[in-house]
C-alpha cells in the first residue's frame, strides 16, 4: 500500500515520473489504434500507477512468506521498460530511494498461442 501510495505522489508532481507514465500510456493508446488526450490520457494513467507496486519488489499472498520476484506478464512493453526504469534506480534515483526495495524482480514474458 505504500508503495502505490509513493507511485500516486510522485505522479501528482507532475515531473519527470509523470511525464514517463503519460508517455506510456499515450504510446500504448496509439498502438491500439486510439485517438489520444491528455485528460483521458490521465484517467489512464491510473491503470499504470495500480500496476507498478505489483512488478517492482515482489508479490506476496496473504498469509504466505514466500515473495514471488519473477512475475508472469503479457508481453514486454511500456510499463515493464517503466518498472525497469525504477527498479534500476538510474531514471528516478530519488522515487527508487523511496521505494525501499528490497527484493530484485525480473518480467517474464509470457506468449500465448
Amino acid at each position: 500500500m505504500r508503495q502505490k501510495e509513493l507511485f500516486f505522489r510522485e505522479f501528482s508532481r507532475q515531473a519527470d515520473f509523470y511525464n514517463a507514465v503519460m508517455k506510456v500510456v499515450e504510446e500504448v493508446t496509439l498502438a491500439r489504434g486510439r485517438t489520444y488526450n491528455k485528460g483521458r490520457g490521465e484517467s489512464l494513467a491510473i491503470y499504470v500507477l495500480n500496476e507498478l507496486p505489483l512488478f517492482v519488489d515482489g508479490v506476496q499472498k496473504n498469509g504466505d512468506s514466500t515473495i514471488y520476484t519473477a512475475v508472469p506478464y503479457p508481453g514486454f512493453g511500456k510499463i515493464a521498460e517503466l518498472e525497469m526504469d525504477i527498479i534500476d534506480g538510474k531514471k528516478f534515483p530519488n522515487l527508487t530511494e523511496r521505494l525501499q526495495l528490497s527484493n530484485k524482480v525480473g518480467i517474464l514474458n509470457i506468449d500465448v498461442k
